[in-house]
């Protein structure tokens, strides 16, 4: 069984907007937020959640090191 709960999930992807937010100062933060649900979204129907803040991670910073933060 996951040990995540939906509560903790979103505190963590809040916690890693705001890390992205501060990394990535020049990319406004509404940018970074729609990237980070975007990414999440993936995950809406996934039944293990320990791994989606990591996954989430790694699929937003290439996205914002190019500058593309899609629509």
């Amino acid at each position: 069984m996951d040990d995540l709960h939906g509560e903790q999930l979103s505190a963590q992807l809040r916690a890693l907007e705001e890390r992205l937010s501060r990394d990535y100062a020049d990319v406004p933060a509404r940018a970074v937020h729609r990237c980070v649900e975007q990414e999440a979204g993936r995950f809406a129907g996934a039944r293990v959640l320990s791994f989606v803040p990591v996954l989430v991670e790694r699929a937003v910073r290439p996205r914002l090191e190019r500058g593309f933060v899609g629509t």
